[in-house]
C-alpha cells in the first residue's frame, strides 16, 4: 500500500485542470450520443475500452481489453483520477461496484433479468464486446494471456470463469484519460494486454480495496465505515492474478521493443 500512498501524495500536487482530456467521459456521456453505454445507475455508467468503430479489438498490445469481459465504470461526478483526495470522496464502492456487475453480466449473458418487469439487453453495438465473441476472437487470434492457467474455448467455461471479477484503476501518471474509470475485469479470462502491462508497470493495476484503504489512512479514517457492507469479499494487496502467475522467460515485444512477461 506504501507505493499507492506515494502515488496519492505525489498526484495531489498535479494541476489538474492543465491535464488533457479532463472529464472525458463525463462530457462524452452528457453529450449523448458520443458513448454506448453497457449499463448506468443514479451514479455511474458502464463502458467497454473503444474507439471510433465500436469495441476495440483483442490485439498484440498493451492498449487492448486486458481480458474478455473488461468494463469501464466512470462517474457522473467530476473525478479526475483516484489519486484525489478530496474528489473522491464522491466515490460510493457499493454503487460503482453494482454498476460493474451488472455490465459484467450482461456482457457474459447479453440479456439480464432485473425482475419481473424489467429485462436489460445488450446493445447490438456492443455485441462484439460479448464474451461469446470475445472468446471465438482470443482463440482464433492465440492473445490468452500467459497468466491463464485454464485456456477454453466452451462458452459455459468460460462464463463461470468470468464470475471472477477484479476491480481497479489506473493511477496517476499511468493512466491515460484523466476522468475516473475503474476498470473491472475478469483476470480468469486475461488477455496478452495484461501481460504487457505486468511486464511494463507491475503496479499499473490498483485494486480498488488497496487504493481505498490508502485515501482512508491519508485522510486519517474511513470516509464510509459501511464500505464493505455489501461485499464479504475484500481483495488481497497483492491480487491473486498476479501472485498465481506463470512467470515465463521475458521477451522483446516486436512493436514497443520492452521486456516483457
Amino acid at each position: 500500500m506504501e507505493e499507492i500512498k506515494q502515488l496519492i501524495i505525489k498526484g495531489n500536487k498535479a494541476d489538474k485542470t492543465q491535464l488533457p482530456r479532463l472529464y472525458m467521459f463525463k462530457t462524452m456521456y452528457e453529450e449523448g450520443n458520443k458513448l454506448t453505454v453497457v449499463c448506468e445507475n443514479d451514479k455511474y455508467f458502464a463502458i467497454v475500452p473503444s474507439g471510433k468503430d465500436g469495441p476495440r479489438l483483442l490485439d498484440d498490445s498493451g492498449a487492448g481489453p486486458m481480458s474478455l469481459i473488461h468494463v469501464l465504470v466512470c462517474p457522473k461526478a467530476e473525478i479526475w483520477n483516484a489519486v484525489d483526495i478530496e474528489q473522491m470522496k464522491l466515490f460510493n464502492r457499493k454503487l460503482a461496484v453494482e454498476c460493474a456487475n451488472t455490465a459484467v453480466a450482461l456482457l457474459r449473458d447479453e440479456t439480464l433479468k432485473l425482475s419481473d418487469e424489467e429485462t436489460l439487453t445488450l446493445d447490438e453495438k456492443l455485441k462484439p464486446a460479448s464474451l461469446e465473441n470475445r472468446l471465438q476472437e482470443v482463440n482464433d487470434k492465440q492473445l490468452w494471456s500467459k497468466t491463464v492457467q485454464t485456456r477454453t474455448s466452451n462458452l459455459d467455461t468460460a462464463k463461470e470463469l468470468s464470475k471472477t471479477v477484479e476491480y481497479s484503476f489506473h493511477l496517476y501518471p499511468n493512466n491515460s484519460v484523466n476522468h475516473l474509470h475503474m476498470h473491472a475485469w475478469c483476470p480468469k479470462l486475461a488477455t496478452i494486454s495484461l501481460d504487457y502491462q505486468l511486464a511494463e508497470k507491475p503496479s499499473k493495476n490498483a485494486p480498488l480495496d488497496t487504493v481505498l484503504d490508502a485515501l482512508d489512512d491519508l485522510r486519517g479514517g474511513k470516509v464510509s465505515e459501511k464500505r464493505y457492507a455489501s461485499d464479504t469479499r475484500v481483495q488481497e494487496e497483492i491480487p491473486g492474478y498476479i501472485k498465481s502467475a506463470i512467470q515465463p522467460k521475458p521477451e522483446v515485444h516486436p512493436k514497443f521493443g520492452v521486456l516483457r512477461y
